[in-house]
């Protein structure tokens, strides 16, 4: 997950929202999306959604993803962690 200076978010916010914008267009991706965490501002959480393994690689090989990383690159980023989960399925806990 990217961190960054809390005063970077804000300008960061036009690349983040091309980014779902373009990545939600590809073929494969069923969600995508940037958050910041309400308890550590800074943290901003992306929260990926892919058809399969497939797609996913496409996309992490894609020239946007290219381009998403240079433009990250300009920011003061002071980390990121990307960790991909697997699930069997999924199941509503709350509303309908």
């Amino acid at each position: 997950m990217p961190a960054c200076i809390p005063t970077i978010w804000p300008p960061a916010r036009a690349i983040a929202s091309w980014m779902v914008t373009e990545t939600r267009r590809e073929n494969g991706c069923i969600d995508y999306a940037f958050a910041e965490d309400l308890l550590e501002p800074g943290l901003i959480r992306v929260s990926e959604l892919y058809r399969d393994e497939a797609a996913l690689a496409l996309h992490l090989g894609s020239p946007l993803m290219a381009r998403f990383n240079a433009e990250l690159g300009k920011l003061r980023v002071l980390g990121v962690k990307v960790v991909a989960y697997t699930a069997a399925g999924e199941r509503v806990l709350m509303g309908g």
